[in-house]
């Protein structure tokens, strides 16, 4: 470990009284490695700037820091190493923005030297503050500068120069401390004021940054997180905790079901998330202040897409307004579909019509399963009027859809008495098919005798009057149910859930048992060693595992309750590259679902042989 230790004390030796001004400090690494900087003032009978290091290896630093006084002073500068004193820092101070002194301090020594330049006749003003700050205006002070009888100020954008044109405040000649700027800046915009003092002849100016706050903004409101890959403007993410992250369509960030996903607004936009692959930590995602006065029956809601196709885990978003004294939960959303989802909830009479909202992803409470594989992706937030016949919302699939050319879909209720509409098509196929039960006077639809593909569908909401809402949609995909050893679903090790051999009649029986229906998957291992098989849910199941090929099978391992209970746990020798089919069946009745978990194990092979 690389440290140096800089004590720079300011002595003030008695040469009278004057105006005070300000003293500033640069120090910096000279290039050397190391010294990472941190600075304590004390104030007292002296000025105290102490500098520590950092760890060895480190870039190097820069930093500086000021304080007020009225020279002359003297300085004394002490270095105290450790193991190491290669560190030459270079030094300089200035008084009212005049050099003063400056070189290069000898490590590990002790050096005393003379600060002698006075505060200028005319210094600049110093202490620069703003005060009072809102959406559009600020009150600017300082302190005073020896000698000054006014003083000349401008507000500029944060990086513009000093004496550039502009609208913005400014003034001219005024013997005051301080200024208001009035209602003309724009709200949460970065700005710099510059001020100079008038002694005859104007001193240098001295400056000041500070940020305006922000407006309320008036519903209808939106933020599709398309501006930049940053928080937005006004709005507030996780201070303290896991911040939101926000990834542009197609980002390598997001992973698993909804592993390169684009945006909902536009396909190529911007979208908001938090990576599940560690803990969610502590996090929330918060609106500006929102005006719904103008709303008569505000609805609050979003886009969200979760798709986790791997195990159990689900992760979930909670939706919460601010009440004036404590945030009230809404709602809280966890689901899977193949593609983007929209959430909707009325906002309730004892919200005040101007208020805040927040979003907070709370990790998988289920106790199955890994939130590592459930990424929650959030656009196009919303606060606007709700509709006289709202569209459907939280569509979703109710059912697995590996069952032979079958979806089960579902979706909450618009209201009361309502009936609804759902519609279907292969991906880009055109026109759309009206489904067999349309209208559907329930919130769940069957489509049957699907083919292998790509499905996109949509609901809408018939309501009295007659009137009838816009669509909401959603799309989802048919894979070959997994019942016979031709339909086997590859597989590497992880976690899985089987629909559950309840149909095709695809039982081989090659190890024992008389069953009908199976739910086959091809494994194929990763390592030389063994491999374990294990139910995690299913009630009562039996496993078979089976080498060669289909049509040429034999039983290699097979178990019944070797789990937890009457689950099923089965090892067996694999080899790397080689495929092991596995076939969880009925033989001792229907089951609805199976979740399994394949892990391997590698055996090294001995260097003696």
């Amino acid at each position: 470990m690389k440290k140096l230790i800089l004590l720079l004390i300011l002595a003030i030796t008695g040469f009278g009284v004057n105006a005070q001004c300000s003293i500033e400090v640069d120090l910096s690494s000279n290039g050397s490695w190391g010294d990472e900087i941190t600075w304590t003032l004390i104030e007292d009978a002296t000025f105290t700037v102490v500098l520590s290091g950092g760890p060895y290896g480190a870039p190097g630093w820069t930093d500086n820091q000021s304080v007020v006084g009225t020279p002359p002073f003297t300085f004394n500068i002490t270095s105290v190493g450790g193991a190491f004193c290669d560190n030459s820092a270079l030094y300089t101070v200035s008084v009212g923005g005049t050099v003063s002194v400056s070189g290069t301090h000898v490590p590990c020594a002790a050096e005393v030297f003379p600060v002698v330049t006075a505060c200028a006749a005319c210094s600049p003003p110093f202490a620069l503050n703003a005060t009072g700050i809102t959406a559009t205006s600020a009150t600017l002070g300082w302190s005073a500068s020896a000698g000054a009888v006014s003083y000349d100020w401008e507000v500029q954008p944060l990086g513009v120069a000093q004496g550039t044109a502009t609208t913005l405040p400014s003034g001219t000649g005024l013997a005051v401390l301080s200024v208001a700027t009035g209602a003309l800046l724009s709200s949460n915009t970065s700005y710099t004021f510059y001020v100079r003092a008038n002694c005859g002849a104007p001193s240098t100016y001295a400056s000041a940054d500070f940020i305006t706050g922000c407006t309320t903004f008036v519903a209808p409101f939106s933020e599709n997180f398309d501006v930049a890959l940053t928080t937005p403007n006004c709005w507030t993410n996780t201070p303290g905790g896991e911040p939101w992250s926000f990834a542009v369509s197609g980002s390598p960030g997001p992973g698993y079901g909804v592993a390169n996903a684009v945006d909902h607004t536009t396909g190529i936009g911007n979208f908001a998330w938090i990576d599940a692959s560690g803990a969610i930590g502590v996090n929330e995602l918060i609106s500006p202040m929102i005006d719904m006065s103008a709303l008569t029956t505000p609805q609050v809601g979003y886009w969200i897409f979760s798709n986790n196709t791997n195990d159990l885990a689900q992760n979930t978003i909670e939706l919460y307004a601010w009440d004036g004294a404590a945030w009230v939960l809404l709602n809280t959303y966890g689901g899977n579909f193949a593609g983007w989802l929209e959430v909707i909830v009325p906002v309730p009479g004892a919200i005040p019509t101007t208020t805040q909202f927040r979003l907070v992803q709370v990790e998988s409470t289920t106790g199955s399963g890994s939130a590592w594989f459930n990424d929650l992706l959030v656009d196009d937030f919303f606060v606007n009027e709700t509709p006289l016949c709202p569209a459907p919302a939280a569509l979703s699939l109710s059912a697995v859809v590996t069952l032979p050319s079958t979806a089960d879909l579902s979706w909450t209720s618009s209201g009361v008495g309502n009936t609804y509409t759902v519609e279907y098509r292969v991906v880009g196929a055109g026109a759309w098919t009206a489904a067999p039960g349309n209208p559907y006077a329930g919130t769940t639809a069957q489509l049957l005798g699907l083919s292998t593909d790509d499905f996109e569908w949509q609901v809408a909401s018939e309501c009295a009057g007659p009137l009838t809402s816009a669509f909401s949609g959603g799309t989802f995909t048919t894979v070959p149910f997994p019942g016979t050893c031709a339909t086997a679903q590859a597989i590497g090790p992880g976690t899985f859930i089987a629909p559950g051999p309840s149909m095709g009649g695809g039982a081989a029986n090659l190890c024992a048992g008389a069953a009908t229906n199976a739910n086959w998957y091809a494994y194929t291992a990763t390592v030389t060693g063994t491999a374990a098989v294990e139910s995690t849910s299913g009630g009562d199941t039996y496993v078979e595992v089976s080498d060669a090929a289909c049509g040429a099978l034999v039983c290699y391992a097979s178990n019944d309750d070797g789990g937890l209970g009457a689950l099923s746990l089965v090892t067996f020798d694999i080899c790397a590259g080689s495929t092991y089919y596995i076939e969880w069946t009925d033989r001792w009745g229907a089951i609805a679902a199976i979740g399994f978990d394949v892990t391997e194990t590698a055996v090294c092979a001995d260097p003696s042989t």
